[in-house]
């Protein structure tokens, strides 16, 4: 984290840090099975100088996105969703095996990308796959330190995604079926500063991933 403006006066870069410590290796599958993708070692040195969003949205800015998600190495949603909060993301996330999602609930222009950007620039190191369904067409990419990395092809990702994640992408499900499904959703929105830094200073106490939200059901 580059700085606690905006969070409050509650957690340290150190607390964050630790947090983050016990996940900073799970998001590496993604790197290490694109071939196209370089090592996340090397991916903070070498993501592209350009503006992260010229090209991607040229010619689409002022459209709205029909679904996107941010893929976390988070493991417990409502890490994931502490995070969002204290960033002012609004967002449903998601707790599964694979990984906690972040399913965006402001799609219009370039907002997707905007909240990768500010999640991965204020908590440092974390990287994250942001996936999004712009008329039918799905692209992914890497964020790390708030800027784009080469993208990652959705099959790929996907295939290392709860299978929710794509259905929900393309339109085959929603946030109803989901939780009809017996899928548990953690509203950032509806989480305050106090109940955020909690979870996050709990996930650094505990050492590792705090217990999911569906344990607690």
């Amino acid at each position: 984290m580059q700085d606690n403006e905006g969070r409050g006066d509650g957690l340290s870069d150190e607390e964050v840090d630790a947090a983050l410590s016990a996940y900073e290796d799970d998001f590496r599958y993604l790197a290490d099975q694109a071939g196209q993708l370089d090592d996340l070692d090397d991916l903070k040195n070498q993501v592209d100088d350009a503006d992260p969003f010229a090209g991607q949205l040229e010619g689409i800015l002022g459209e709205k996105a029909k679904a996107a998600a941010i893929v976390s190495p988070f493991r417990d949603a409502r890490l994931l969703a502490a995070f969002c909060a204290l960033d002012g993301i609004d967002a449903d996330c998601l707790s599964s095996g694979k990984g906690a999602v972040a399913f965006l609930r402001d799609l219009d222009g370039q907002a997707p990308e905007d909240a990768a950007k500010t999640l991965t620039r204020s908590v440092r190191g974390l990287t994250v796959a942001l996936a999004v369904n712009r008329a039918d067409k799905m692209e992914a990419h890497l964020w790390i330190n708030g800027r784009q990395g080469k993208a990652c092809p959705p099959p790929l990702l996907f295939m290392q995604a709860d299978d929710c994640v794509e259905d929900f992408l393309i339109g085959a499900t929603n946030r109803e079926a989901l939780v009809h499904d017996g899928y548990v959703f953690v509203d950032a929105s509806s989480m305050t500063a106090e109940q955020a830094e909690e979870i996050i200073r709990g996930a650094m106490t505990d050492g590792g991933p705090i217990a999911s939200a569906d344990d607690e059901e």
